[in-house]
């Protein structure tokens, strides 16, 4: 009796004592970047981050009704200064040693690099992806998915988060460029084997002017809104420009410099009056966040009209895109969403990104807004889901590709909304079909930043230095995909 006492109260001793030991499971820790341009609009830095906070307690409000995880914390990336740099140092350190936050969500590379205010926490998505930073998800893909519609995603944008191992990066905006001319007074074929030199060379003088993006063609009209200038477009020209797994660049010096003359070639030859019978037209890179109630041009009733500039909101459109090198259009993906291959929650944290890519969220959820937003992306962007654009005949904000959203619209299709009317989403889906290649925007494409603005004033001033800044930046690059 004594003996079975003992051994009964020895268990229950060996219960307690393990029970005592137990943890409560680790919060599931998202960390978000998302790279708010906070000089753009005047926003405060605080400000910026008040609204992050603001659209990702808006999403998880949103994950905890549909039966999602609730044990979450939230990390932000601050977005300058030492601050920034020691979360990032941080986090890479937790990283290394097998931890860090279960889920990231990251904005790639932007405004916010370009002026010299913080660096990505993954310079290089597609090389982190290499070096098993993240979880293969194709497994939770084909079992545990309730709400994304994966085979309605753009797929061609998909395949750039995927290597030998399957689906790690999950993109969750892209762009590219695209001109738009009144449908009436111009015709365009999208065609998977134009080129970039088609377009230089076509006898199509409308083919031509949409390949005109320098800052020659905007400076020429003043008072023109809608005449852009963009600084990246040889990564849109040059197609396929990096291999991570063989770290080499797939163009060469002499390409990129021919790119760079190409570029320039146009803007003088615009100068020079080759494009005063090319028709009315607007380019930009693909996007939501346009304010079509915000000093639109009106070309029909003439009050604001400029010789080509501006199509007017509700214009039926014919849309040209910037073809490639090498045939075909490249996108850029402008933010991404990937699960930490050291996360002891996988199934919780593909829950979250399940509904972080929902139809609906992806319409109008809380943060998603922002990966649409000029405010984080070099560009403005589009949603994965092919098909979410295509809004009924009776929109209001019936407009290109580029529609003014209100997170806090309604449901009423009249109201808000991202909607193209059907005839333009038929012409832009065939033209968004003629993407071959994605790729993440990275620390090389701002090195195509630096060059474009560097090689501008080489231009402008008459310095001579151009071959000397395209073999710089192109060793910088080349010295960059391998280190």
């Amino acid at each position: 009796m004594k003996r079975a006492l003992c051994i009964l109260l020895t268990v229950v001793m060996i219960i307690a004592m393990f029970s005592g030991c137990t943890k409560e499971p680790e919060p599931l820790r998202i960390c978000i970047d998302a790279m708010i341009d906070y000089d753009f609009g005047s926003l405060a830095e605080s400000t910026a981050i008040e609204s992050v906070e603001d659209m990702m307690e808006i999403f998880l409000d949103q994950l905890k009704d549909s039966g999602g995880p609730t044990d979450i914390v939230v990390e932000y990336m601050p977005l300058s200064g030492s601050e920034r740099e020691t979360m990032i140092d941080r986090l890479r350190i937790e990283i290394g040693a097998g931890g860090g936050p279960d889920i990231f969500i990251m904005t790639c590379d932007s405004k916010l690099c370009r002026s010299h205010k913080g660096e990505a926490l993954f310079l290089m998505p597609e090389k982190a992806m290499n070096l098993g930073t993240f979880l293969p998800l194709d497994e939770y893909m084909e079992k545990h998915t309730k709400h994304a519609e994966w085979d309605q995603m753009n797929q061609v944008v998909l395949e750039a988060g995927k290597n030998e191992e399957g689906q790690q990066i999950i993109p969750l905006a892209y762009t590219f460029p695209l001109v738009t001319y009144r449908q009436w007074e111009a015709s365009h074929t999208p065609d998977k084997s134009l080129t970039w030199n088609d377009m230089l060379t076509s006898d199509d003088i409308n083919l031509r002017a949409a390949a005109v993006w320098t800052d020659t063609m905007s400076t020429a009209y003043e008072g023109c809104p809608f005449v852009s200038s963009r600084d990246g477009l040889p990564e849109y020209i040059l197609g396929d420009i990096s291999d991570f797994e063989t770290e080499e660049l797939l163009f060469t010096e002499e390409e990129l410099r021919v790119c760079m003359e190409e570029i320039y070639s146009l803007g003088k030859r615009f100068a020079a009056g080759e494009f005063a019978d090319a028709l009315p037209h607007y380019n930009e890179f693909v996007g939501l966040e346009y304010n079509v109630d915000d000093g639109a041009v009106d070309y029909d009733s003439g009050e604001t009209f400029k010789e080509h500039c501006g199509v007017a909101a509700n214009t039926d459109a014919t849309m040209i895109p910037l073809y490639s090198d090498d045939g075909g259009v490249t996108a850029t993906i402008t933010a991404y969403t990937a699960i930490n291959r050291n996360t002891l929650r996988p199934k919780d944290a593909y829950e979250v990104i399940d509904f972080l890519l929902s139809t609906e969220t992806q319409r109008r959820g809380g943060i998603y807004t922002f990966f649409y937003s000029d405010y984080t992306s070099n560009t403005q962007s589009v949603p994965m889901h092919n098909n979410l654009l295509n809004g009924p005949e009776n929109s209001l904000h019936e407009w290109r590709p580029y529609i003014r959203y209100d997170l806090y619209s309604s449901d009423d299709p009249s109201y808000g909304g991202w909607y193209v009317k059907p005839v333009n989403f038929k012409t832009y889906a065939a033209v968004r079909d003629q993407i071959t290649r994605a790729r993440f925007r990275d620390t090389l494409d701002i090195q195509f930043d630096r060059l474009y603005w560097d090689y501008h004033r080489a231009e402008l001033f008459d310095t001579g230095e151009q071959d000397e800044l395209v073999a710089k930046t192109y060793e910088i690059m080349n010295r960059m995909i391998k280190e």
